[in-house]
């Protein structure tokens, strides 16, 4: 979306713009063009694209590559840049912007396809002095509560609790990995709710990054701790203070409650907010999706999000996130704040939800509020010859069952392609459907020779939102 809320339409028309404009007109006032993310827009707006997006993503692979390996040193990010329908390349330096540009160009890249300008290097959102606090110290972590960690080159330094998270190992929560005395390096750092000497937690996961040429590169600045004996952590909430930067917490609606996680479709002009602990709820736009950004020293902060969100240090780690229109207080957590851009205003630089995922080896279900989903069903079962017979218990608000099924038979190798959907368990009855907590199922395919067959079972709640995958439930068949 521009900055008048319109839908950005780019076509490669190939010189036949109104042909390809009213075919556009036509998808989105028929519904087929989707509304983004249930955003407002005051229309949209159609221009020819010079470039493909393949062929941008191509250009930019190429000073990327070019950018570890130390050939362009004044790099401070770069953006395949969809409202510009350009390669943006960013660059501090002694160098000029002809210069950069023609460096550039000697990679391959067509000088028609480039927009170079010059910034300053984003600044790590941590505060070395003690800042005025959302709450000197709370009974239960959530995310947008202030901390300090030691030890830091500043003996002390502060940043926000992004979200707690549930993990096979327990509770977690998260905050940004250069709060810490190591960025992306396990080095156990000690995490307080600060300023009080109480200590909340420990880091225990903080991935070392992967080689890209002559650097380290990684798709988000996020750690996570474990939690200090006695202190206890709430799955998907986050402070709700007052807005307009105020610190204090609202007291009608004291959380935002997280229902939706890791969106892959964010885009320019998505209204977005973050709660810090030194400039509390703030909100924007983002303006660039998934730029990549150089440090000083040797490492690359891959895929990461600008949005014109004002923030100071000390608001690193925090929550970022949007309503979603599933009702008031219920937000989509969209990922965790970063750095201070360099340009202009104190602009926020995130890493999204998907990439804080990957590296941590989390998902959706692990930071959505538990009261949202269905529990996870637990199936148990026998064989009625060769028949599996399935039985689970009552899964509370569960109005319908989906069931998976895997088989294959080992004498000739066949089997199925993966998980195959056997849809709906439910039973039609007056027009609604009562919930079934059993199912009889059929010998494989052909059976004729020694095969299993698995089954695993999902919920769904009468809002359409399914549960955690069960465990799967195997079966050894024998003819």
């Amino acid at each position: 979306m521009n900055e008048a809320s319109e839908v950005h339409v780019w076509v490669t028309a190939k010189g036949n713009i109104e042909t390809a404009r009213a075919a556009v007109t036509r998808t989105f006032l028929d519904g087929t063009l989707p509304r983004p993310l249930g955003q407002k827009s005051s229309g949209f707006v159609v221009d020819e694209a010079l470039f493909t997006v393949s062929e941008l993503a191509a250009w930019r692979d190429l000073v990327f590559d070019a950018v570890n390996n130390g050939q362009i040193p004044s790099a401070v990010s770069l953006d395949l840049d969809e409202r510009l329908n350009r390669v943006r390349f960013v660059m501090d330096g002694p160098e000029t912007i002809d210069q950069a540009r023609a460096a550039i160009v000697k990679l391959g890249v067509p000088a028609a396809a480039l927009s170079v300008e010059r910034g300053t290097r984003p600044v790590d959102a941590t505060a070395s002095t003690t800042p005025n606090l959302i709450t000197d110290q709370v009974s239960v972590i959530v995310g947008g509560i202030g901390t300090s960690w030691e030890p830091s080159p500043d003996g002390q330094s502060f940043c926000t609790v992004s979200f707690t998270a549930t993990t096979n190992a327990g509770p977690r929560f998260v905050t940004a990995s250069h709060c810490s005395s190591h960025e992306w390096s396990v080095d156990g750092s000690l995490i307080r709710n600060s300023p009080s000497v109480r200590q909340i937690g420990f880091e225990t996961e903080d991935p070392a990054g992967y080689a890209c040429g002559l650097r380290t590169c990684r798709g988000s600045d996020a750690a996570m701790y474990s939690y200090s004996a006695g202190i206890a952590g709430q799955v998907g909430l986050i402070a709700r203070l007052n807005p307009g930067g105020s610190l204090q917490w609202n007291q009608s609606t004291p959380f935002w409650t997280i229902s939706a996680a890791a969106p892959t479709n964010m885009f320019v002009g998505l209204s977005i907010s973050k709660t810090g602990m030194i400039t509390g709820w703030t909100s924007g736009q983002i303006t660039h999706t998934c730029n990549d950004y150089f440090s000083s020293g040797t490492r690359t902060r891959t895929c990461q999000n600008d949005a014109n969100v004002y923030l100071k240090k000390g608001d690193s780690g925090g929550p970022v996130f949007f309503e979603n229109g599933m009702g008031s207080g219920y937000v989509t957590l969209a990922g965790i704040t970063s750095a201070i851009g360099g340009w202009p205003n104190n602009n926020m630089i995130f890493s999204s939800f998907a990439r804080v995922a990957q590296n941590l080896a989390i998902d959706a279900y692990d930071v959505i509020h538990p009261s949202l989903f269905p529990a996870q069903p637990v199936v148990t079962g026998s064989l009625s010859g060769n028949n599996p017979v399935l039985t689970w218990p009552s899964v509370p608000s569960a109005v319908s069952y989906r069931l998976l099924r895997q088989w294959y038979r080992y004498s000739n190798e066949q089997g199925s392609n993966g998980f195959e959907d056997m849809g709906n368990v439910t039973s039609p009855f007056s027009g609604d459907f009562l919930i079934v907590d059993a199912y009889t199922g059929t010998t494989i395919p052909n059976f004729s020779t020694e095969g299993y067959a698995a089954y695993q079972l999902i919920a769904y709640n009468s809002n359409g939102t399914p549960s955690r995958t069960s465990v799967m439930k195997y079966f050894r068949l024998a003819p």
